[in-house]
């Protein structure tokens, strides 16, 4: 399942698209459909995946790694991570994610931002829970930003399906929720965008998705 909301491209520091794309057992690449970006935006891309063994996921191409791979092992191993680009106006209408392994579930979230001159990477964190006792995760909380004008994204994996929404704190929107196969996983992913410095952190909460392990990741991204 693959699908993209096409939003306004015309403001400053504004978020123009997202999407989202899942695949049950058995895949080790994933596509992800969406609008043609326009040269010169911050696309970013959050993967989350799971599988029964050891799984990395391969830096999609042109992409650079945003949070570096957060690997944990629970039930199932699961690894997180996030990637951007300043977008060429080139990349037509699908990008392609591939894991090292057929996953037992992969999700990818896409998110495209206007009004960047040269976007780039600014401050990062992470954070992961391996038990039960929980349907919440924070993205971990960033080094206080460098620029008072910035766009914040955020993204959040557990090992559990059902989840219907996410409930975020430190006013973050939520961008896509996606159930995943077998009801294995879900994700969710958010964004912020600040006009004053500080560090940076959201909680998510998996509405309908029951109490178990997750990964939270977050990264900033300024003009450069």
């Amino acid at each position: 399942m693959s699908g993209s909301n096409i939003l306004n491209p015309f403001f400053f520091r504004n978020i123009v698209q997202t999407a989202e794309a899942v695949v049950d057992t058995g895949a080790t690449e994933l596509e992800i459909t969406h609008a043609v970006p326009v040269s010169g935006n911050l696309l970013w891309l959050g993967v989350f995946a799971v599988d029964t063994s050891t799984i990395n996921i391969t830096t999609p191409s042109g992409y650079s790694v945003a949070n570096a791979e957060v690997d944990m092992s629970a039930t199932l191993e699961m690894v997180a991570g996030s990637f951007f680009k300043k977008a060429a106006g080139t990349e037509g209408t699908s990008t392609t994610v591939t894991v090292s392994v057929a996953a037992n579930g992969i999700i990818i979230h896409l998110m495209e931002f206007s009004g960047f001159t040269n976007p780039g990477l600014d401050k990062v964190a992470t954070t992961s829970r391996n038990d039960t006792t929980a349907n919440t995760i924070s993205s971990g909380t960033t080094a206080a930003i460098s620029d008072s004008n910035e766009v914040i994204i955020a993204f959040g994996g557990i090992e559990n399906g059902g989840i219907t929404s996410a409930s975020l704190t430190n006013s973050f929107i939520q961008a896509e929720v996606t159930d995943g196969p077998l009801a294995a996983i879900s994700a969710a992913s958010a964004y912020k965008i600040v006009n004053s410095s500080g560090a940076q952190e959201t909680t998510f909460t998996f509405n309908g998705a029951s109490n178990d392990s997750a990964i939270g990741i977050i990264s900033t991204f300024k003009s450069q």
